[in-house]
């Protein structure tokens, strides 16, 4: 999958995130993990656990600002409205 970096409206907060081609709004997993302080080498599985098995991480292709595109582990942002975690993210974004 590829993305485009955007800035994403929460409310009037406004983060960095990604634009899948599929329509979707995510934000990367390491943006998420310093969030609420997880270690990067192991983020993308921790997140899982902590929203549940229906989440997923895709890869989304990412070009940034001109330079080569990179890979990323990327959480879609509607997995944060499903569940306990929703108070969580809006907090450590804060």
């Amino acid at each position: 999958m590829k993305g485009t970096i955007t800035n994403v409206s929460i409310g009037p907060l406004v983060i960095e995130g990604v634009l899948g081609d599929d329509g979707k709004l995510y934000v990367p997993v390491r943006q998420v993990a310093s969030l609420f302080q997880l270690p990067q080498n192991n983020a993308a599985r921790d997140l899982k656990a902590i929203l549940g098995e229906a989440s997923s991480c895709p890869k989304i292709s990412i070009q940034e600002d001109g330079a080569n595109k990179s890979q990323n582990n990327c959480i879609a942002l509607s997995d944060f409205d499903n569940g306990p975690t929703t108070g969580l993210f809006f907090c450590a974004i804060m």
